[in-house]
């Protein structure tokens, strides 16, 4: 398995250089969303080809790519708080998971929704907007 690991810029955009030419399964991940998945993805030198990995799902404050009550127990010690972890590097664990700087209802919600579902998930399963422009970790499989 070959691993990298890139940092995002404030739209998504990311590059991984040095990597030989073949059929990758490349994995992003979020420190407060679910990992996503796209298989099969054909990569050649000099490849300079977008991929939509959609959106991702909030609600892993633990950043063990699953919503679960361990990231529920994280947002209710939290909740009400000010916080600044998720602007910050590293931002685990964090339940500001909108970043907003406070741990709110909106946070609740987004985890709410996405409660019980594990990573990686395909790009069709996920409807749940995850912070942006927070320059998120990759990690490319």
């Amino acid at each position: 398995m070959l691993t990298r690991v890139a940092l995002s810029d404030d739209r998504g955009n990311f590059t991984v250089d040095n990597i030989p030419p073949s059929t990758y399964d490349v994995r992003v991940k979020h420190a407060q969303s679910l990992s996503r998945l796209l298989t099969g993805i054909t990569l050649t030198i000099g490849d300079s080809t977008r991929y939509n990995f959609g959106e991702l799902a909030a609600g892993d404050a633990d950043n063990n790519d699953q919503v679960d009550i361990q990231d529920f127990s994280l947002l209710r010690a939290t909740f009400g708080t000010t916080v600044t972890c998720a602007t910050t590097a590293p931002a685990v664990p964090c339940a500001d998971l909108d970043a907003s700087g406070l741990v709110d209802i909106v946070d609740f919600s987004l985890l709410r929704s996405n409660f019980g579902r594990t990573g990686p998930t395909s790009p069709a399963s996920c409807l749940n907007r995850a912070p942006n422009g927070l320059g998120p970790a990759i990690a490319c499989e």
